[in-house]
């Protein structure tokens, strides 16, 4: 059956209008899908946190040793001074009393003295030594003894200021532990206000969401049924009864290049060959430039449905992002405000503005595509 031209070129725009809106509300589905709010947990009791373990308290200093003051350890250890200071001056002792017996001896004119001298010497030099290793100990045990007072008097001081340092210590343990108490309370308050906005919000967006695609499902279900039936009028062969061949054989008529529909048919086959058709929608996404001079009113299409998906991602995206950070800055007036929810409902609306506007759009191109069926069908 011979078509006209015009005829055809007004007959696969209506085709295109709707396969490019088919396309672009599934991929709004997907995206209305993907952006649900999920619904976070409400903490319900507050742990405080476990009371902290004393610490631990300081090691005390070592003490001098306190010295023995008894008179066998005086005695013996003045012993013990006369037998050094005897070993070391020996000698000179032995001399001395040497010259001092050969002196009596020529004074006296006898040799008694001269016997008994070194006895007496010898007596007298112990008596003396060990009065000066007596002297001598006396002052080691007063120095031993004022040492150890000293050392008991730090030692003293010591203990009383670590003590006071454990007791500070304790209380400033319990002062911290009751300011975290206080911290993670107040973090729990938090927490759970902002689960109960994020789950406010949730509630209202997902619902929102859930109305929005169930519209879109309606109009989807209306547009498929439309395309059925311009496909069923048999207009096109079913190979090319997709968006990228209806689109290219469209603009094939429309730019002038062709003037017949197998004409269309021909150069859409040797083009494939060719492999200068993208067929894949998700590549020809990524590649909307390499598509501009072999596809270009598929590029147009793609082109014109990006920016509207996009404008309507932005639109609810920063509509509710906008909405959750006024419900964060003024938490306690957002849960109250919770209770009035035609308000709510309403500062909801605004982030869906654009899908409403989407969808009036679809129902226009629905409507469009009825009308020309049923004039079609006269």
């Amino acid at each position: 059956m011979e078509y006209g031209k015009q005829w055809l070129i007004e007959h696969l725009n209506e085709i295109l209008a709707l396969e490019v809106e088919i396309y672009n509300t599934k991929l709004l589905m997907e995206h209305l899908e993907s952006s649900q709010i999920p619904v976070m947990n409400v903490p319900d009791k507050f742990v405080p946190p476990m009371k902290p373990s004393k610490p631990n308290r300081p090691k005390d200093p070592s003490l001098y040793p306190k010295p023995t003051s008894s008179s066998a350890n005086l005695f013996s250890n003045a012993a013990s001074w006369t037998q050094e200071l005897l070993e070391e001056r020996a000698l000179v002792a032995g001399i001395v009393l040497l010259i001092a017996g050969i002196i009596a001896a020529l004074w006296f004119g006898s040799f008694l003295p001269i016997i008994l001298l070194p006895l007496v010497g010898v007596g007298g030099a112990y008596v003396v030594c060990f009065i000066i290793g007596l002297f001598v100990e006396q002052t080691h045990v007063r120095h031993d003894e004022n040492r150890y007072n000293s050392d008991l008097r730090d030692h003293e001081a010591q203990k009383r200021k670590n003590q006071q340092d454990y007791e500070n210590l304790c209380r400033q343990t319990l002062i911290n532990h009751g300011k975290e108490i206080e911290t993670q309370q107040q973090k729990f308050v938090e927490r759970k206000n902002e689960a109960l906005v994020n789950n406010q919000l949730a509630f209202l967006f997902n619902r929102k969401i859930r109305s929005a695609k169930l519209q879109l499902e309606a109009q989807l279900i209306v547009m498929n049924e439309s395309l059925k039936s311009l496909y069923k009028m048999n207009v096109l062969y079913p190979k090319y009864r997709n968006l990228v061949a209806v689109s290219y054989i469209a603009e094939c008529l429309d730019s002038g290049r062709r003037h017949k529909l197998e004409a269309a048919y021909r150069e859409y086959e040797w083009e494939s060959r060719q492999d200068r058709i993208i067929y894949r929608l998700d590549v020809i996404i990524e590649k909307l430039d390499q598509i501009k001079d072999m596809q270009y009113k598929l590029y147009v299409e793609m082109v014109r449905a990006n920016e509207i998906l996009t404008t309507i991602k932005s639109s609810i995206h920063d509509g509710f992002r906008t909405l959750e950070t006024q419900a964060k800055a003024n938490t306690q007036r957002f849960l109250e405000l919770s209770g009035n929810m035609a308000q709510m409902n309403l500062d909801m609306e605004n982030c869906f503005q654009e899908v409403e506007g989407y969808l009036a759009k679809l129902e226009k191109t629905s409507d469009k595509a009825l009308a020309y069926l049923k004039e079609q069908k006269k």
